[in-house]
């Protein structure tokens, strides 16, 4: 500090913190080597800079019986094919002097240069290492059952499509996130304001909380959609629109449907993402979430939801639920069979409730 040496530059601080990062490393690698055997998990993604990023950590059990998942680094693979992959991860491990011998467990996603059979990158390690066994990750199947079901219903893909837009509206206008706090503040009886925020790809517990968000400031948000259309700003005309599609009454019976099925997931979702899971836990969770989602699938639920549509229609001023147009199906599809024509609200979205759960159910057992 003295000048005889230059501590503060730029060049030694990153030594240091490099060094920093290499004794924890092997602390870490220490711990697995008195563990025994150990399981990796790795994912990828881009950073900032369009560079790929291979984030591997490793799990394994400590002297107590404790699961324990750390993670050991990031590597910028060349490519993404599996054989790349693969290699690797074997390097990150003979680079931590972890033996291939040792490992048990593989997770990955679902993409096919991760589990592919024959040149996937769980392939290429289980035929250094058979037993490493490849399991796909739970975390990852539950968002691919929630994507099935946001898309196996008309009604509700178009409602999540709509949280989506109107989440991105409010992110990039500053203007109408001040508008929606001043209404909201002054003319409503809100505990606490909650800014709309867009549906996250890589965020999957974000759905539900971006749903109760809408269904708990539903007014305060039409009319602060409706005081941005008023006004000549560039978003006034997607204001507008989102003005016309969240005064329908069928958008909003569509989120609360989704809110029903996607709550039950999402906890499920949640619980898989616990550091002491394991796969009997996941199956467990899997049985239990099947059972929560079958007991949805009853009239008086339906009849709850719809009731709770009416009613917050009714005091907003909303236009009602209603039968859509009926098209007539070609005979050349129909041939003699008669027409089944709905003739209430209930007997035409009561099934589209059904079938979300239904898809929820099936999609949980296949995955």
């Amino acid at each position: 500090m003295e000048r005889k040496a230059d501590m503060t530059s730029p060049q030694i601080q990153n030594e240091i913190l490099q060094l920093y990062s290499q004794d924890i490393v092997r602390k870490i690698v220490d711990e697995v080597h008195n563990a025994g055997s150990f399981a990796v998990m790795v994912d990828g993604t881009q950073d900032i800079s369009r560079k790929e990023q291979l984030s591997i950590c490793i799990r394994y059990v400590d002297q107590d019986l404790n699961p324990v998942e750390q993670f050991v680094g990031l590597y910028e693979p060349p490519s993404t094919t599996g054989e790349v992959l693969a290699s690797c991860i074997k390097d990150a491990l003979v680079r931590l002097q972890l033996p291939l011998s040792r490992l048990r467990g593989q997770t990955y996603d679902g993409a096919s240069n991760m589990s592919g059979c024959y040149n996937g990158c769980q392939a290429l390690v289980s035929k250094d290492n058979p037993l490493a066994l490849y399991v796909h990750c739970g975390a990852h199947c539950a968002n691919l059952v929630s994507q099935s079901v946001s898309e196996a219903v008309v009604l509700v893909r178009n409602a999540m499509q709509t949280v989506q837009e109107l989440g991105k509206l409010f992110s990039q206008s500053i203007s109408c996130r001040t508008t929606f706090s001043n209404i909201a503040e002054s003319g409503y009886d809100i505990a606490k304001v909650r800014q709309i925020c867009p549906l996250c790809p890589t965020r999957w517990l974000v759905r539900v909380r971006a749903i109760q968000d809408i269904l708990s400031q539903y007014e305060a948000i039409l009319d602060c959609l409706e005081a941005t259309a008023s006004s000549h700003s560039h978003v006034s005309a997607r204001a507008m629109g989102l003005r016309t599609q969240l005064d329908c009454g069928d958008t909003l019976l569509g989120l609360k449907m989704a809110y029903q099925v996607f709550g039950v997931i999402e906890q499920f979702n949640r619980s898989l993402q616990s550091t002491s899971q394991s796969v009997a836990g996941m199956l467990a969770a899997v049985s239990e979430t099947i059972d929560n989602l079958v007991a949805l699938r009853e009239d008086k639920v339906f009849d709850e939801l719809q009731a709770e549509t009416t009613a917050v229609q009714t005091a907003l001023n909303m236009k009602p639920v209603s039968l859509p147009r009926h098209r007539k199906t070609p005979k050349c599809l129909s041939g003699v069979a008669v027409d089944r024509v709905a003739t209430t609200v209930s007997e035409h979205y009561r099934p589209m409730f059904y079938s979300l759960i239904d898809t929820a159910v099936v999609q949980l057992k296949e995955r």
